[in-house]
């Protein structure tokens, strides 16, 4: 999935800012990261199907292939096999290694049209599995549609969830009928940029770590309402926004149509499935939003209890957290950094960065809320952001 959007991406660029922006970008930054990460894994598997060209400036990779094989290979077969499915009907990785060793190396082409590969892969998925992968997506919604009686017996399903189902189902019939119409190629990269971006009309949270007066436009979804002392009230707002939504209009295609039911979703039901899944290890944008739904449950009177490895985000070595700080300063273009808790100027070498759970449960916290009174406990109550400290105070 990584590999599908970082080429979507790069085909945007190229699309929209011309040749020349995609090459100063890919320099930049895709070739810096690892060849065989997450986001550059596809072009290992161009390079094995045979979809690339070397010429004396360098080697360049037709990704069309790899992602027809990438995309089918995430519409696994979730529904029907019971308990113990098949491991390459519903993982990715195995269904992308079965479609490999079929296809053997040099399968592909540098000079491929998209419409070819997703005519091959689409072969190829039928004469493994019954299924192409639009076929797959198809039989995927009508399982999800038969299960609506389910979900709508689930005590809690009136706050939102049952609403917000439906209109799940509703749009991903939306899209799959756009797809059917243009066909399996518009499920590679190269369309996204000529047929999806502008179509799709997501929901943007903006997320505000440091926070920010909710006096500017927009919905607020996140945000504190500070008891402030009178001394403090020309310095903090009585109200402060930590994350602001931006909806489309109803009325668009492929956009949320319950707009009540998926602002359930995103301020109780999102963050609740976010504790099940990994307790408070997730790095946030504003961690607030797990400590908001951990003392909602226990209003209604469940005991909240975690298990030692999930209660807090792992700590992080001093290493890592002063290479983020070289990396900060090298992405951001800055010199210099100031120390949030002495207020020191420092080289980005001499900083280090702390996420807000690793400055909470440090020794820091006391040496700023002393540096910072009268008003640091007010500032860690809204200030959500990565903390930016001189590398020595870290012990």
């Amino acid at each position: 999935m990584e590999g599908l959007a970082h080429v979507s991406q790069l085909h945007s660029i190229e699309h929209s800012f011309g040749i020349n922006d995609l090459l100063a970008v890919t320099t930049r930054y895709a070739h810096r990261l690892p060849q065989h990460g997450p986001y550059r894994a596809i072009e290992a598997v161009a390079g094995a199907l045979g979809c690339i060209n070397r010429t004396q400036k360098g080697i360049a990779a037709n990704a069309g292939l790899p992602a027809a094989l990438f995309a089918t290979a995430l519409c696994g077969q979730f529904y029907g096999h019971g308990a113990t499915p098949p491991a390459d009907a519903v993982s990715p990785v195995r269904r992308l290694e079965r479609m490999l060793e079929v296809l053997g190396p040099g399968a592909g082409r540098f000079d491929m049209k998209d419409e070819e590969s997703a005519e091959l892969v689409d072969k190829l998925a039928r004469r493994l599995w019954g299924r192409t992968a639009l076929e797959e997506i198809a039989a995927d919604i009508d399982a999800m549609e038969d299960k609506v009686d389910d979900v709508k017996s689930v005590p809690w399903s009136s706050d939102g969830l049952y609403e917000v189902y439906i209109d799940f189902i509703a749009l991903r019939r939306r899209l799959l009928k756009k797809a059917r119409e243009l066909g399996s190629a518009c499920l590679l990269p190269r369309a996204f940029a000529t047929v999806w971006r502008d179509q799709l009309r997501p929901w943007h949270v903006v997320a505000w770590p440091g926070g920010k007066n909710t006096t500017e436009e927009g919905r607020v979804v996140l945000g504190v309402i500070l008891d402030i002392p009178d001394e403090a009230k020309r310095s903090f707002p009585e109200t402060v926004g930590l994350a602001w939504l931006n909806t489309a209009d109803p009325t668009e295609l492929f956009t949320p149509h319950n707009d009540s039911a998926w602002l359930q979703m995103l301020k109780q039901h999102g963050p609740c499935a976010l504790l099940m899944l990994n307790g408070r290890q997730h790095r946030r944008m504003v961690a607030m939003d797990l400590e908001r739904a951990v003392k909602g449950i226990e209003a209604s009177g469940v005991e909240v209890r975690f298990h030692p490895r999930f209660e807090w985000p792992e700590k992080r070595d001093r290493e890592t957290c002063i290479n983020e700080a070289i990396a900060l300063a090298e992405f951001s273009g800055r010199s210099s950094f100031t120390c949030d808790v002495t207020g020191d100027e420092i080289s980005p070498v001499d900083a280090a960065v702390l996420t807000p759970w690793e400055f909470r449960r440090s020794p820091l916290k006391q040496l700023f809320q002393k540096a910072a009174e009268p008003f640091g406990e007010l500032r860690l109550s809204i200030d959500w952001s990565d903390w930016v400290v001189r590398r020595d105070l870290l012990t």
